[in-house]
């Protein structure tokens, strides 16, 4: 057999390898790298979850990772980020669009709850990855369940109940026969007369891994090998000197069902990987070629880091790697024929030794008291133990509640690795890098079975039409209404109405198009006003269309929607009902109107209407829609124009130094608004300024509404006054404050363009004064802290601090960051509350 050896600055070549081959490996080594596929200029997207599983009426957090592709470091390329909220009949529900900083942004989606119980899809893409089709989205499927739900509820929890750390054990048995057994030969096929390894993938009916275990006959009932499968259901067996005239089958175990493997062809390539002591031997084989020459290949995520040319010995062929000198990841082992032809491949992952960047996480104490400041210092060095600046992320969750669940999920380290580079999704992705004793095994598994031909970096893309988003931008073509004097540049203005007001100027092109680059502009939508002038300066008749950057195509999976449920979720919704209903005793008074109750009034009221009515009183004033209409100017931006200049004897308008208007009863008290019977965040006030006049029903203030501390309180999450008023908002669409504009006006100078979307800040309580209504209140989160942007110092160090709940026993810290240099990483550590 002929060996070839291979390091990171030589080749030596062995046994029968002449000084001209030798030489031969020797240019070809010192080659530059080169592309084989233009995946390579894709970027990675990675949104990180503060969980995966949520209620009606909550949030979900996450923050936002865009590298490049082929090296994981920040993206340069795009600075907007798409991200959607997709339910199951495939429409989108929200869309956010996210400021990238050097390839970084956070953001929220807030779930109402009117919001339907179900399972959701988080999709998230820039504009270049649209080159791509849609490999290179991101996509994670989330589940929503109702707290109030009748299946769900149940009676009789106390706080006391959700405090105890006492584990109640239920054993869930599924018997299931109908398994999908699937046989995946190592490089592609069974060859007759060569050894070959085969990867092995077990389903059960619901789509997910099962464990099973085997035996592997030939035709005539001879056993020739048994298998036995992970936890995942996946595993792989030798099969040596396969013959060609029989064929094979297994039986598991058990069971008489017979599962056939892939019959042998007669001609045909084998190629296979084994490491030993961080030595990857590449064996190809050839059951018709002898002593040709053949090259070998080797890849990673699109670009070809060596091809080597050698002849075969007797058929056969050895490559040796160091695996310290390969980067860590998926790498890809072609063999090919002398006329390039690819006729043997293999996926393997490459582990090295050590870490590019390790992490030191650690308290000030190992133990708490419940609601006790904990003090947290993270350290990042390189693999020479020298400080590096990182970006980073702290999520502090319930261990038992949130746990295993974060342990199994998806990670930064999983998905930038693993997920991104494979199709399909992978069962349990966090499993795979965590410390298990059979890594190593698992992986090759994966590789052999999820890899097998699910390669995202293998199909090039002959065009790419879609350029980097670099900044907000409007653009479109402006129509002349008289069809004289065609063909000719058109001078524009544009007014934006954000926080401040800012004025663009541009020509057009002959053909009329134009594309204005914004500044940046926080608040889901903005204003735009723009109007055509001859060089005189007078207008002139010109329509605008406005271009609209489309979704891509959505496709929902049907399976999620019918997966089996899990009896870990179960649990966690389970609980999630009993803390919802220990809230509810403190946040609704008594007296308060029971939701099947009729509320009798002399108007026809709407659902909102109702809904507002009951919890808050009859409004005081009443502003009906037509009369907003009625008093509406052209040059009036939204409907607090109209009430400012209109209204001044029923609602104040005030304009604060950053250019907002907001909204107040005139009693001088406190006033917070509702749309539709929706709470207004405090970030999308600046919103509400622009809702066009023709959207809105009635306006209605609530002067010194009933329970409006607690109401105030579970909007701003913090302390409040105990009395207050509520302006009351209702549209057409009764669809709340996204829901009152107007996307798209064909023909007319005014249009809404959806802008970045406000970062929110995750609130948790703080316990450095604690007075007698505080411990009244339970403070039951599983969710004790979330933080998404964070940087270390000059040291390498960040510290951060931060209140415990009520709930006691072990809390885990994730942290999750990522150098400027495309170094990843992800830590889990552990601390007590009693």
């Amino acid at each position: 057999m002929a060996v070839l050896k291979v390091s990171k600055y030589s080749f030596v070549c062995l046994f029968l390898l002449l000084s001209s081959c030798f030489n031969s490996v020797v240019a070809n080594s010192q080659e530059s790298k080169t592309t084989i596929s233009n995946t390579s200029l894709a970027e990675k997207i990675y949104l990180q979850l503060d969980k995966d599983i949520y209620t009606k009426g909550s949030t979900i957090w996450f923050k936002s990772i865009v590298t490049k592709s082929v090296d994981n470091t920040p993206t340069d390329l795009s600075s907007v980020l798409h991200i959607e909220l997709i339910n199951a009949e495939e429409t989108i529900i929200e869309k956010k669009l996210i400021k990238l900083n050097q390839g970084i942004g956070n953001g929220h989606f807030d779930l109402p709850e009117t919001l339907q119980a179900g399972t959701y899809l988080i999709r998230a893409y820039t504009e270049w990855n649209k080159n791509f089709d849609s490999d290179f989205f991101f996509e994670k499927y989330v589940q929503v369940f109702s707290l109030y739900d009748s299946t769900t509820n149940k009676e009789g929890t106390s706080q006391s109940e959700l405090l105890s750390t006492e584990e109640k054990t239920e054993t869930t048995s599924i018997i299931n026969n109908d398994i999908d057994l699937q046989f995946l030969p190592e490089s592609g096929e069974l060859v007759h007369g060569l050894s070959s390894k085969v990867g092995f993938k077990a389903l059960n009916s619901f789509g997910t891994g099962i464990t099973v275990e085997g035996t592997v006959f030939d035709d005539e009932n001879n056993q020739i090998t048994t298998f036995k499968s992970n936890a995942l259901g996946m595993g792989s067996f030798q099969l040596d000197s396969v013959n060609g005239n029989k064929t094979y089958h297994a039986k598991l175990k058990n069971t008489s069902k017979i599962h056939p493997l892939p019959k042998a062809t007669f001609m045909g390539h084998v190629l296979s990987v084994v490491e030993q002591d961080k030595i990857i031997t590449i064996n190809t084989s050839s059951n018709y070629l002898k002593n040709d020459s053949i090259y070998l290949n080797v890849s990673f995520r699109g670009t070809t880091l060596h091809e080597l040319k050698a002849p075969l010995k007797n058929g056969t062929l050895k490559f040796l790697f160091s695996s310290n000198e390969l980067p860590e990841g998926i790498l890809v082992f072609k063999m090919m024929d002398a006329n390039k032809r690819t006729v043997a491949e293999r996926l393997y992952f490459n582990k090295r030794l050590g870490n590019d960047l390790n992490l030191k996480v650690a308290t000030n104490k190992s133990k708490y008291s419940k609601r006790e400041l904990t003090h947290l210092t993270l350290e990042t060095t390189n693999d020479k133990g020298e400080s590096i600046n990182v970006n980073a992320s702290i999520l502090v969750i319930d261990k038992k509640e949130l746990g295993p669940m974060q342990s199994l999920r998806d990670n930064i380290l999983s998905y930038f690795l693993l997920s991104s580079e494979l199709k399909g999704e992978i069962e349990n992705p966090g499993y795979y890098l965590s410390n298990n004793e059979n890594k190593e095994a698992d992986l090759d598994a994966l590789m052999l079975t999820q890899g097998w031909r699910h390669y995202k970096y293998s199909k090039p893309y002959d065009k790419l039409s879609f350029r980097p988003e670099t900044a907000l931008t409007v653009s479109g073509t402006a129509i002349n209404k008289s069809f004289t004097n065609k063909d000719k540049q058109v001078n524009l203005t544009m007014m934006t109405f954000g926080k401040e007001e800012v004025l663009y100027t541009q020509t057009t092109d002959t053909l009329g198009r134009f594309n204005f680059t914004l500044d940046d502009e926080f608040g889901g939508s903005l204003n735009v006003l723009i109007q055509s002038t001859k060089k005189s300066g007078k207008k002139v008749n010109y329509d605008f269309r406005i271009d609209e950057k489309k979704s891509p195509i959505i496709v929902f999976e049907p399976k999620k929607i019918i997966e089996k449920p899990d009896p870990i979720i179960e649990k966690l919704v389970e609980k999630e009902v009993k803390k919802a209903r220990v809230m509810d005793d403190f946040y609704i008074p008594e007296g308060n109107i029971a939701l099947d109750e009729v509320l009798l009034t002399g108007r026809n009221l709407n659902a909102a209407q109702q809904k507002v009515t009951k919890r808050f009183g009859e409004p005081d004033i009443i502003i009906d829609g037509k009369e907003l209409q009625e008093k509406e100017q052209r040059w009036h931006s939204g409907i607090y124009d109209i009430l400012y200049y209109n209204f001044r004897d029923k609602i104040e308008i005030v304009r604060t130094i950053d250019g907002i208007l907001y909204a107040k009863a005139l009693n001088n008290e406190p006033t917070l608004i509702i749309v539709d019977g929706i709470p207004v965040q405090l970030y999308e006030y600046q919103n509400l300024q622009n809702i066009p006049a023709e959207e809105i029903t009635s306006v209605e203030v609530i002067e010194y509404a009933k329970s409006f501390g607690m109401f105030c309180s579970k909007v701003i999450m913090g302390r409040c006054p105990g009395q207050g008023n509520i302006i009351a908002i209702y549209t057409k669409g009764q669809r709340g404050i996204y829901g009152a504009y107007t996307r798209h006006i064909k023909g007319l100078s005014q249009t809404m363009i959806p802008i970045f979307s406000e970062s929110k800040t995750f609130y948790a309580p703080k316990y450095d004064t604690i007075t007698a209504e505080d411990l009244e209140w339970p403070d039951l989160r599983s969710l004790i802290h979330w933080e998404p942007i964070l940087k270390t110092d000059n040291s390498g160090k960040i510290e951060i601090s931060f209140y415990n709940g009520d709930i006691t026993g072990d809390m885990m810290v994730i942290m999750e960051v990522i150098s400027d240099n495309g170094s990843i990483g992800y830590q889990e550590y552990s601390y007590k509350v009693e």
